[in-house]
This record gives structure tokens, C-alpha cells and sequence, in this order.
């Protein structure tokens, strides 16, 4: 089954004609997934910079 015939069986399926609202499209999915990636990578930045930070300052207090 091609991609799109997927998603209009997703739709008759699963979403009802009122509910169309919360469906996504593949292309959809694939810019909230690759946000989520973006936000992922920031925080893990973060978390490396903090624990490098604190490395130095557990290093000044010995």
C-alpha cells in the first residue's frame, strides 16, 4: 500500500469526520519529529555543558 493510501485508510479508520483535526500527515510527523530531535540536541548540549562546569568548579573546591 502506497504512503497515501495508508493515510486515507488511517483517516476512515481512526479519525472520525469530525476528529480530522488530529491527524497527521507523514510530512506532518516528520517536522514534529525532527523538532523534537532540535529541542533533544539542545538539552543535551546543556546537560554537557553543566556537567563540564561543574567538573571545574568540584576541581577549585578540592
Amino acid at each position: 500500500m502506497s504512503g497515501k493510501g495508508r493515510c486515507d485508510r488511517h483517516q476512515q479508520l481512526h479519525c472520525g469526520s469530525n476528529q480530522k483535526s488530529h491527524c497527521f500527515s507523514s510530512d506532518s510527523a516528520n517536522i514534529f519529529q525532527s523538532l523534537l530531535l532540535v529541542i533533544a540536541g539542545a538539552t543535551q548540549k546543556e546537560l554537557a555543558r553543566q556537567v563540564k562546569y561543574l567538573k571545574v568548579e568540584n576541581q577549585i573546591l578540592r
